[in-house]
């Protein structure tokens, strides 16, 4: 798809191109439900230096609800009516932070939305050596988040993809043991399981791992009797089995409160139907 998209020239108006009509391109726009497009357009995030991946996949998603996918990526003499070129010039601008702006806007292109995406994927998705580094450094700074493990994993299966896209080739285990170095010294007992099963660390048998370790966070966090649980929603000195005194006054304010509340409901019963 890169070697199609780096096909796309300039829009000009030069004698051996012709220009898409509006009823070719444009109508397509009108027909597309509004609140689609809307969310399509809300569900793109904003452009930055590590979300490369996952820009580009809704973009295209919502370029190609509206038909102008392949006037970007395929047709190399693609000229967009003014209303469309409008539209994506827009969206384009919109979607990215002012860092990117910086390095893929400049005079020749801020009028067309093709030049402004080619643009954007040369300088994302080429294999020159500072744009291979700026991914993989970015890949090494990103740490663990112990509050977020799914969202650490998406972040990774990104950096997957956007390594993989720019042009690092990786052995099968190499990724996972950077990956895995990320884990904080409290994970030992979980990394050396996934060190020790037999099987290569690729990324993907941490991730298998990591999950397993997210769905174990989410267990039972209830006491057991006579033990307390570190995780359950109340202190030790709280834990009515170790002082079952505090047991007997709790159910006792309890008690208090339910019969409170009946009486209440009785009076409101009477006030609101009055013999």
């Amino acid at each position: 798809m890169l070697e199609e998209e780096s096909k796309i020239h300039p829009a000009t108006t030069s004698a051996n191109q012709k220009p898409l009509t509006t009823t070719e391109v444009s109508s397509s726009i009108h027909k597309v439900n509004s609140s689609f497009l809307k969310t399509s357009i809300e569900g793109i995030p904003l452009l930055t230096n590590d979300n490369y991946t996952i820009w580009r996949i809704r973009a295209l998603n919502l370029f190609d609800l509206i038909g102008l996918k392949d006037q970007l990526v395929k047709d190399k003499n693609a000229v967009l009516p003014a209303e469309d070129n409008k539209l994506l010039k827009s969206i384009l601008v919109a979607k990215r932070n002012s860092l990117v702006q910086t390095n893929v806007i400049n005079a020749e292109n801020k009028n067309s939305a093709i030049l402004i995406w080619k643009s954007i994927t040369q300088f994302f998705a080429t294999n020159q050596s500072s744009n291979k580094a700026r991914v993989f450094q970015s890949f090494l700074r990103t740490p663990y988040t112990p509050n977020d493990i799914t969202g650490f994993i998406t972040t990774m299966k990104g950096f997957q993809a956007g390594l993989m896209e720019v042009g690092w080739e990786f052995p099968a285990d190499r990724l996972g043991h950077l990956v895995l170095d990320k884990f904080p010294p409290n994970m030992k007992t979980i990394a050396d399981m996934i060190t020790h099963s037999g099987k290569d660390v690729t990324i993907d048998s941490v991730i298998d791992h990591l999950h397993l370790h997210a769905d174990n966070q989410h267990v039972d966090t209830r006491c057991k009797q006579g033990a307390h649980n570190t995780t359950a929603n109340h202190t030790e000195e709280n834990y009515w089995f170790l002082h079952p005194g505090m047991r007997k006054e709790h159910m006792e304010k309890m008690e208090t409160l339910k019969n409170k509340a009946t009486v209440s409901s009785f009076h409101l019963s009477i006030i609101r139907n009055p013999s």
